[in-house]
C-alpha cells in the first residue's frame, strides 16, 4: 500500500499498538481482536443508531417515493427536487446510512496494516480455537485449483472462518433489505446476494485476524439490527390466510306472488259418474288453495264457449 502522510500516524499506529496492548491484557491474539471489534463498535454506536433510524424512515417513505417516481418518470430533475422536498420534510439525510460504512474503511485498511506488520513477530503467531495462527495469510485460493489436495491440507481451517463470514454477512444483509414489490429494488437485492460471496473470497486473501474482525463485526452487527429492526427482510412474507365461504344455503322456495301465473295442479281422477263422464278435481296446494282459474289468471282471456250455428228456416 502506498505511503499517505499521516496515515500511519494516524490509523495504523493507534491500531497496532491498541491491538498489542489488549494481547499483552488478554493473553490471546484472536481474542484481542474480538475485543477489539466489539471497542470500535461501541465507539461508534450513535453513527450505527442514525444510520438504522434513517433505514427505518426510508422504509416508511417508500410507497411516497413511488408515486413520485411513478408521477415524474420522464423528469428526472424534478424527481430528484421533489425527492429532496419529500427527505426534508421528514428530516432524513439520505447519506446517513452511508457513514458508518465510510468511516470503517480506513480501520478495515489500517487494521490490514498492522495485521501485516504483526505477523512477522513471532510473539503473535498464536493459536485461535481451531486456527494455527490468527495472524498469518492463507496461501491463495487460486492454487485450489492448480493442486486442490495440498491447499485442502494446508489451508481447511482456513474455510470454517471463511464459510461463517460469507453466512453472516448474507444473515445481515437480509435483515437490512426490506421485502419490496418495487422491480428495482428487487434487482437491487439480487446484486448485493454476491457481496457475501466476495466476503467469502476475500477470507482466503487477507490475513486470518482482518477475516475475524469482519466475522465479528458481522455479530454485532446482527445483534444491533434485531434490536432495532427485528429480522426485517429475513422474516418469511406472511401469508394471510383467506378464509372459505360458506356454501349458501339452498333457498326455500318462495310462494307465488299474488298475480302471478301459477303451475296448473296434476288432476285427480274421480270415479265416473252415473252418465259416465268422468270429472277432474285440482289438488290444493300448501296454503289450501286450489289453482286459480283462467278469470283470475291476468293476461289470459276467459275461454268461451263456442257458438252455435242458427240454422236458417
Amino acid at each position: 500500500m502506498p505511503e499517505i502522510p499521516f496515515w500511519n500516524e494516524l490509523i495504523v499506529s493507534p491500531l497496532t499498538q491498541g491491538l498489542i496492548y489488549l494481547h499483552r491484557y488478554l493473553g490471546s491474539f484472536g481474542l484481542a481482536i474480538i475485543v477489539f471489534t466489539v471497542l470500535i463498535r461501541i465507539v461508534m454506536l450513535p453513527l450505527t443508531i442514525q444510520q438504522l433510524r434513517a433505514s427505518r424512515e426510508m422504509q416508511k417513505l417508500q410507497p411516497l417515493l413511488g408515486e413520485l417516481q411513478r408521477k415524474y418518470a420522464r423528469d428526472r430533475s424534478m424527481l430528484a427536487q421533489e425527492q429532496m422536498r419529500l427527505y426534508r420534510e421528514h428530516g432524513i439525510n439520505p447519506a446517513a446510512g452511508c457513514l458508518p460504512m465510510l468511516l470503517q474503511m480506513p480501520i478495515w485498511f489500517g487494521l490490514y496494516q498492522a495485521l501485516f506488520s504483526l505477523s512477522n513477530d513471532p510473539q503473535f503467531a498464536s493459536v485461535f480455537l481451531w486456527v494455527p495462527n490468527v495472524a498469518a495469510t492463507p496461501e491463495p485460493i487460486t492454487e485450489l485449483f492448480s493442486k486442490p489436495w495440498p491447499w485442502l491440507q494446508a489451508n481447511w481451517w482456513s474455510l470454517p472462518l471463511a464459510v461463517f463470514t460469507g453466512a453472516s454477512q448474507w444473515v445481515l444483509q437480509k435483515m437490512m433489505t426490506p421485502t419490496s414489490s418495487d422491480p428495482q429494488q428487487q434487482m437491487l437485492a439480487g446484486m448485493m446476494n454476491f457481496m457475501p460471496i466476495m466476503f467469502a473470497f476475500f477470507a482466503f486473501s487477507v490475513p486470518h485476524g482482518l477475516v475475524l474482525y469482519w466475522a465479528a463485526s458481522n455479530v454485532v452487527s446482527l445483534v444491533q439490527q434485531y434490536f432495532f429492526t427485528g429480522w426485517g427482510g429475513l422474516r418469511p412474507a406472511a401469508v394471510v390466510a383467506t378464509p372459505s365461504r360458506p356454501a349458501h344455503p339452498a333457498r326455500p322456495e318462495r310462494p307465488a306472488a299474488r298475480g302471478a301465473e301459477a303451475a296448473p295442479l296434476p288432476p285427480r281422477a274421480e270415479a265416473p259418474s252415473p252418465g259416465g263422464i268422468r270429472t277432474y278435481t285440482l289438488e290444493p296446494d300448501a296454503e289450501g288453495r286450489a289453482a286459480p282459474s283462467a278469470e283470475e289468471r291476468p293476461g289470459e282471456r276467459p275461454q268461451r264457449p263456442p257458438r252455435r250455428k242458427r240454422r236458417r228456416p
